[in-house]
């Protein structure tokens, strides 16, 4: 990849592949992080509000789950929470 590529996929403020398309760069990234932890693949996401949002709404499934958390929760897990149909308590 030439410098100006290079500099141009990996610069500051990037939107990551949801925006910009998934590259051979992302998946090599993936697969050297899933090395690194041991694990059998890795997922970028270019923020903690896509994280939040893609893992929660993933993991919980609709209105069979039940998630309790405080008031203090993060609004993005909040958002992964709705997305995902979720149902949770009152908190207090």
């Amino acid at each position: 990849m030439a410098p100006v590529e290079r500099d141009a996929v990996h610069a500051r403020g990037h939107p990551g592949p949801l925006l910009s398309g998934y590259t051979r760069g992302h998946r090599e990234l993936e697969q050297r992080l899933a090395r690194l932890k041991g694990t059998e693949a890795a997922l970028l996401y270019s923020s903690g509000y896509q994280a939040n949002l893609g893992v929660v709404s993933a993991v919980c499934r609709g209105p069979r789950s039940i998630v309790i958390h405080d008031e203090n929760v993060n609004a993005s897990f909040r958002d992964g929470l709705r997305l995902a149909g979720v149902r949770t308590p009152p908190s207090r």
